[in-house]
C-alpha cells in the first residue's frame, strides 16, 4: 500500500471516529435537552394555571355588574379557624317554590350547579326571583351550587362566602356582622361573582382597611365555611 493510500486510510479512519464521537455526544446530550424542555414546559404550565386562577377570580371585578346583597348574621365560630370572616347572604337560602317549572319533580342534588335569577327590590338589595339548572337567557343571575336542601328551601353557595383578613380582624369583623351588613359584589355575564366591598355597622370594608388593618377580599370556596353538607366552589 502506497504512502498516499495510507494517508487516505488514516483520514477515513479519523472521519469515521469523529462521526462516531459526534453521534455518541448527540445521543448523550439528547436526554438532557429533553429533560430541560420538559422542565420548562412544566414550569410554564404551572404559571399558566396560576394565571388562569387569578384572572378567573378577578374577571367579575373587571367586567361584572354591581349587585348589592344583604349580609345576614352567622353563628360564632372556633377562634382557631383560618384567616377569614365567614359570610352568609339573604340569598344563601332560596325557597323551593322558586324552582323553575322544568325542574319541578327532579329535586336538585347536593353540589349540583344551579343559577339564581336576581332582581333589585325597593329596599335596594337584590333578591332571588328564580332557581334553575339551566342558565337564564337574560337578566342578572348568580352561578352557585347546592349545599343542602329539604322540601321547603335550598341552601346555596356562590363562592363569595369568605372575606380574608388577619385572624383577629376576621373574628372582629364577624362580631361586627352579628347585626348583618351589606355586600357589594360584581357579577360577570356567566353568573360568576366576586366580592368587591363589605359594610358592617355602617363602616365600609373595601379591601383596604378596617380599624386600621389591611384586608384582602376574595370570593373563595372552603369546605370549612359551612356546617355538614357544604358544597364545592361554583365551577
Amino acid at each position: 500500500m502506497s504512502q498516499s493510500q495510507h494517508r487516505l486510510r488514516d483520514m477515513a479512519d479519523n472521519v469515521e471516529h469523529a462521526a462516531v464521537d459526534l453521534r455518541n455526544r448527540a445521543l448523550s446530550d439528547k436526554p438532557m435537552n429533553w429533560r430541560a424542555w420538559l422542565l420548562i414546559l412544566v414550569v410554564l404550565g404551572q404559571l399558566l394555571v396560576l394565571a388562569g386562577v387569578y384572572l378567573g377570580a378577578r374577571y367579575p371585578l373587571w367586567v361584572g355588574e354591581e349587585v348589592t346583597l344583604e349580609v345576614v348574621p352567622v353563628d360564632p365560630r372556633d377562634m382557631f379557624r383560618g384567616n377569614y370572616a365567614r359570610l352568609e347572604y339573604a340569598i344563601s337560602v332560596v325557597p323551593a317554590a322558586l324552582l323553575d317549572a322544568d325542574d319541578v319533580g327532579r329535586p336538585l342534588r347536593r353540589s349540583e350547579r344551579v343559577y339564581v335569577s336576581l332582581a333589585r327590590g325597593d329596599d335596594g338589595f337584590w333578591h332571588a326571583t328564580g332557581l334553575s339548572r339551566a342558565r337564564p337567557d337574560d337578566g342578572i343571575f348568580l352561578r352557585g351550587r347546592i349545599a343542602w336542601h329539604h322540601s321547603e328551601v335550598y341552601r346555596l353557595r356562590y363562592g363569595i362566602e369568605a372575606w380574608f383578613a388577619p385572624k383577629e380582624k376576621a373574628l372582629a369583623l364577624e362580631r361586627d356582622l352579628v347585626s348583618g351588613g351589606v355586600a357589594r359584589i360584581r357579577v360577570a355575564p356567566g353568573g360568576r361573582a366576586a366580592l368587591a366591598e363589605l359594610e358592617a355597622d355602617g363602616s365600609e370594608v373595601n379591601g383596604s382597611e378596617v380599624n386600621g388593618s389591611e384586608l384582602d377580599s376574595s370570593g373563595l370556596d372552603s369546605s370549612e365555611l359551612e356546617s355538614p353538607g357544604s358544597a364545592a366552589d361554583p365551577g
